[in-house]
């Protein structure tokens, strides 16, 4: 037995001297660290009493919440139980506990547009004149009724998209007398619908549909050809006239125009044509083929959109016929990208053709893989396929043609 009480006495002993040593290791610490960002443990113990109760210099939460009912504004209420928010876009609380009236609700903003009315009243007549299976008979009084609605307004109302289909339909389906009338309300404004971004499908339709007032439309574009073939919406109404509406004297005029401002400002009483121009003035070949050259790096610059266009294939074509070899292949290597989509008039053509007979090694390489996936179709073509004959003849790369055009050919 005195064994076992000389062991339990040791243990005991050991304990005591370990809880003792961490005490004093404890005292240490306390003593040496300093409270960071708050007191320390002893001074929180102090201080960790009843739930709510705030602790001296520290913000806490407010003592009684149930008091407090509602959201923090700073302001209470008479009856103490709501609180009136004053924010914006928020609807106050009546202290009788009632909601306010709602507020009358503002006007639509297409209310209070000029015309808006007529223009409101214009569709909902238009909704049915444009209707294609509509007979004849029941069409002609409701078309009545909407022209007699916009006459006097139509130059006010013409810029918006929907005005604007609604005159167009009127062209279609209105007499002589009714385009005639339409027209000479719109006379000196085809230079702004050209450049509006629904008015120029008007101008378009108004040069299609006129026919004793189509000179005169026309005459409106007089000096103003290369302006209005840089302007994207401006560019295609330019178009449709030279190609589709424009007699051969007109459209002399129109390309007249890039051969200075000389020749686009005074119009003679023959056809102009690029030799007798040239023969007549021998000492400004060398201007018009720098106006010529500046108008081309200007539409080329544009984009393929506007390349497409023939009237700037003619332009390129005459700069072809009085430039020099030294100044085609200059221009060569502006128009190598384009070629593609220049190809396929009479004109574009031609160009595609001298552009590639004058271009250099790496012309031509750019020239033939531009036109690698479209083989097919550009052989099938009725003027585009002489530049695929001319790519055939004149091209030294027989690893590039046979990449890039026999292989499409043989295989289709």
């Amino acid at each position: 037995m005195s064994s076992n009480e000389d062991l339990q006495t040791r243990r005991a002993a050991v304990r005591a001297a370990g809880a003792s040593s961490k005490s004093a290791i404890a005292n240490r610490t306390q003593s040496s660290s300093k409270p960071a960002g708050g007191p320390s443990n002893k001074f929180k113990k102090q201080f960790a009493g009843k739930a709510g109760q705030s602790k001296p210099g520290v913000a806490g939460k407010p003592k009684f919440k149930k008091e407090f009912a509602g959201k923090k504004t700073g302001v209470k209420s008479e009856n103490g139980a709501k609180f009136i928010k004053a924010e914006k876009g928020k609807r106050k609380e009546r202290d009788d506990g009632e909601s306010p009236e709602p507020s009358a609700k503002k006007p639509k903003r297409s209310s209070t547009k000029p015309n808006a009315e007529l223009v409101a009243q214009a569709k909902r007549l238009w909704e049915e004149v444009r209707l294609k299976k509509l007979e004849p008979a029941k069409r002609t009084p409701v078309l009545r009724k909407l022209l007699d609605l916009i006459r006097g307004k139509v130059k006010e109302i013409v810029m918006k998209h929907d005005a604007s289909r609604i005159v167009q339909t009127c062209l279609k389906y209105g007499t002589e007398e009714d385009r005639r009338s339409i027209i000479a309300e719109l006379k000196g404004t085809m230079l702004e619908l050209c450049k509006g971004h629904y008015g120029h499908f008007l101008a378009t339709k108004m040069l299609f549909y006129a026919k004793a007032e189509r000179a005169a439309l026309l005459s409106e574009f007089h000096g103003k050809i290369g302006s209005l073939l840089k302007h994207k919406e401006a560019s295609a109404v330019i178009e449709f006239a030279y190609t589709d509406v424009a007699n051969a004297r007109q459209r002399a005029d129109m390309v007249s125009e890039f051969y200075g401002p000389e020749f686009g400002l005074f119009k003679s009483e023959e056809k102009p044509s690029l030799e007798a121009i040239i023969a007549d003035n021998a000492d400004k070949k060398a201007k018009v083929i720098r106006y010529l050259a500046q108008h081309i790096q200007t539409l080329a610059n544009k984009g393929s959109t506007v390349l497409r266009h023939s009237i700037v294939h003619h332009i390129i074509l005459d700069f072809f016929r009085i430039a020099d070899a030294k100044a085609i292949a200059d221009m060569v290597s502006v128009l190598r990208e384009a070629i593609i989509e220049m190809c396929h008039t009479r004109e574009g053509a031609k160009v595609a053709v001298a552009c590639v007979s004058y271009g250099g090694v790496k012309d031509r390489k750019i020239m033939v893989k531009n036109l690698k996936g479209y083989v097919e179709k550009v052989s099938t073509e009725e003027f585009a396929h002489l530049m695929v004959l001319r790519m055939l003849d004149v091209v030294d790369d027989t690893v590039l043609i046979s990449k890039a055009i026999i292989a499409d050919l043989t295989k289709n």
